[in-house]
Formats: structure tokens, sequence, C-alpha cells
């Protein structure tokens, strides 16, 4: 006769418990307080950067008249504004459960993502207007050699602050990062486009000043789109990575009081607190303690590598 029942939120020793180191899967997760602290400094880096280049290009661009330089100016600007939401998005995330928030607040993150594309989309209409205008009526554009020296200086920075990211999101895994991270590579486009097109009208006097800031803006607008989709469909409940799932099943089935992982439901409330209900059917003739510590001890394998508070559904 089967027999079906549901064990979670415990540990306790197994008679030969399945350690947790043993699993041949990459940690999927870092403390909350260290992660918080690892990426409020990721932020203030991001603002302090991203607030001096843009400086730096808002006064070049005002000197030599030129929209192109002016306008990726600006998209620093709003990617400031993009680090100071991702600081109030990590500060807010790693607040604990309370009553009204059992799940945790780490969905903020997601929020922060929506605001930051919000942020970033409403530049780039204002982008886009002084754009076209450059196009319908142009002016002379002086592009001195600061302007060059401010550009390359920029690509180059940008490509550091991209680096940067991806790399503390290797242990992060923020979606906030990683729109910080992608903003940051589309920068290095753009701002080649722009020098690209400074370096066409010192030398042969053809201006494509509008021309080069519409293509600054097509940039920036795709980034902000994705950003905000991709926060809104994590918002929304977003189906599980396959990969995670297969880390799941597999550091599951290293048990070897488990003969089948039948099914995984998985929610995500964040990178600090994640749950999955998993089915899984059990090895035939096991006692009941056994069963029970089997599971306790799955459990906390699964909260120590992967940050998942589990509940198990079994049967023979």
């Amino acid at each position: 006769m089967n027999k079906t029942k549901a064990v979670g939120n415990k540990a306790a020793a197994l008679d030969q418990p399945t350690k947790a180191s043993e699993p041949n899967i990459e940690v999927g997760h870092i403390g909350t307080s260290k992660r918080y602290s690892q990426g409020f400094a990721t932020g203030v880096f991001g603002l302090v950067a991203n607030l001096i280049l843009s400086v730096a290009k808002l006064i070049v661009g005002a000197i030599s008249g030129s929209i192109a330089v002016i306008a990726d100016g600006v998209n620093n600007l709003t990617d400031a504004s993009s680090a100071l939401v991702v600081l109030i998005g990590f500060k807010i995330a790693a607040k604990s459960k309370d009553a009204d928030h059992p799940h945790g607040h780490g969905r903020a993150e997601y929020i922060g993502g929506m605001i930051v594309s919000f942020f970033i989309f409403i530049a780039v209409l204002a982008l886009a207007r002084s754009s076209i205008q450059s196009i319908i009526q142009p002016e002379p554009v002086n592009f001195s050699y600061a302007v060059l020296v401010v550009l390359v200086i920029s690509i180059i920075a940008k490509a550091v602050m991209a680096f940067v990211y991806y790399w503390r999101n290797r242990a992060l895994k923020s979606v906030l990062i990683s729109a910080a991270a992608r903003d940051s590579l589309s920068d290095v486009a753009v701002t080649s486009v722009v020098f690209a097109a400074a370096l066409l009208a010192r030398s042969t006097g053809i201006a494509i000043d509008g021309v080069a800031g519409l293509i600054v803006v097509v940039f920036v607008a795709y980034q902000a789109i994705r950003a905000f989709t991709d926060s809104l469909s994590l918002l929304l409940g977003r189906a599980a990575d396959p990969k995670k799932l297969a880390a799941i099943r597999e550091l599951v089935l290293k048990n070897p009081a488990f003969t089948q992982v039948v099914g995984i439901d998985f929610h995500d409330y964040g990178e600090n607190y994640q749950r999955a209900y998993i089915k899984v059917k059990i090895k035939y003739g096991l006692k009941s303690a056994q069963v029970r510590r089997a599971i306790e001890d799955t459990h906390l394998t699964l909260q120590n590598l992967q940050n998942i508070d589990a509940t198990f559904v079994y049967w023979y």
C-alpha cells in the first residue's frame, strides 16, 4: 500500500549522513549579511564611477556642442541613478522576514530593477528629441582632443565596470547587478559609436552627431526594455532555471534513501529566500525514522548549498 507524507523545515543527523560538501555542484548562495555588504559596495562603486563619467562628458559635451556626447553623459547620469536604486534595493532585500512578509523582502530587488528601467526610459525620450532636432537643424560641433580623450577613458572605464559587475555577480546572483553589467557593456558600444562620430567629424568635417545620438538612444532603450521585462518576469513568478532544478534533483538523489524525484515545485522570493516542494519516491523497506532523518538531512544540504527551504512529499 502506498504511503504519502510531507516533511520539511528541520535538520537532524542521519545514520550515515550525506555531507553538504559531497555533491559536485557550484555553491548557490552566500550569507545574507555578506551578500548585502558586497551588493552595497558594488552599488557605491557604480554610483561614484558613473557620476564622475557623467560630469566629465556633460562638461566636454557642452563645450564642444555635441548632442551625442551630452546624450552619453545623460546616459551615465541615469546609470548613477540606477546605482542608487541598487543601494536601496539591496538594503530593503536584506531585511528579515516579518508578519506582513513571511517570505522576506528579496523581491525588492526585482522592483528596483523595474524602477531603474523606468528612469532610463524617461531619459531616452528626452535624448531622442534632442537627437532628432540635431538631424533636422544641424549645428557646428567642435570635437577637440579633450573630447576624444574623455571618450576613450569612458570606454575603458565602462569595460572595467562591466568586468567588476560580472565578477561580483558570480556570487551575488542579483538581477540588479546583472542589469548594471549589461548596461555597462552596452555603454562600451554606445561610447564607441560616439567616438567614431567624433573622429569622422574631426577628420572629414562630416557631421553625423544627431545620427550617433539616435544610435545611443536605441542601445539604451533596448537595455531599459530588457531589464524591465526580466525584472517583471521574475516578480510575476518566472519558471525556475532548468539548471537550478537539475542541481536540486542531483542533490536529492545523492541520498540513497530516495529512488526518484517525481517533481519539483519551485518558488523564488529573491536570492535570500527560495522554497521548493519536492515529490520523491522512497526506497522500499525503510523505517519511518530512517525516512525522516534522510529527508531532514537532505533539507539541510539544500539549505547549505542552494539556500532553498524544502518541503518533501514522499511515498514508497
